[in-house]
């Protein structure tokens, strides 16, 4: 995980408190699947998530204006 100039590789059972307006990613880099709990306060990001798995349902993929208006609706940046 990237948390604003950092990366972390969390292990299992980690925990990673990503503070409000700090730019962060995440990524699995292994081969091997991964689960994690990803909680937010407050609310909101469901909409998001919502809204994406819709439009990439119906064949908005990462890179469209589509998609880009969505991101922006929600203040996320999507590196291209």
């Amino acid at each position: 995980m990237t948390v604003g100039d950092s990366e972390i590789n969390a292990s299992v059972g980690s925990y990673i408190l990503v503070p409000p307006g700090v730019v962060h990613t995440f990524a699995n880099i292994s081969d091997e699947p991964v689960r994690f709990l990803n909680i937010n306060a407050p609310g909101g990001l469901e909409k998001y998530l919502r809204d994406l798995a819709a439009a990439m349902r119906s064949g908005t993929m990462p890179g469209t204006p589509e998609f880009a208006t969505i991101v922006a609706k929600y203040d996320f940046v999507v590196p291209m």
